[in-house]
């Protein structure tokens, strides 16, 4: 029962996370976009009855490092290889990370991601997050600070 709520509760963050960072304004000197977000032709150009292939709808890389984050902390909780509690508390420091003040200068961001990365190694060494599950949240809280610029 309280894995069916932890996973719903996970969900609805995810997908308000996800609204809230597509609805943000990008910063002015935003990154030149990868190749993999670029319009591409169609693949037959000669045709010209045949759709252009459309841009796909892709989350900026904080929304899509931070999804990536709690879809880890998902799966651990259901491996059993992240406790229920260090899941809670990482997500909480997520939120707090992402949500807490709009528009945060660099100082608190580096200092909310740096609580993220204190509760992820208490948790660690407290043996509440293990396995596989520890390189792959590790991995996904580097690439959320590296998205977010922080320190």
């Amino acid at each position: 029962m309280l894995d069916t709520v932890l996973a719903a509760a996970l969900a609805a963050a995810l997908a308000a996370l996800a609204t809230a960072l597509l609805t943000r304004q990008a910063p002015a000197a935003a990154p030149s976009p990868s190749p993999a977000t670029s319009l591409r032709p169609s693949a037959s150009p000669s045709t010209p009855s045949s759709p252009r292939a459309r841009p796909r709808a892709t989350l900026p890389p904080a929304a899509a490092a931070a999804a990536a984050l709690v879809g880890e902390l998902d799966v651990g909780v259901a491996d059993g290889q992240v406790s229920q509690q260090a899941a809670q508390d990482l997500f909480n420091e997520l939120q707090h990370l992402l949500f807490d003040q709009p528009g945060q200068s660099a100082q608190q961001i580096d200092q909310q991601y740096s609580q993220l990365v204190q509760a992820y190694d208490q948790r660690a060494q407290q043996g509440d997050i293990t396995g596989a599950a520890a390189v792959a949240l590790r991995r996904d809280i580097d690439r959320l600070g590296a998205a977010l610029g922080a320190a």
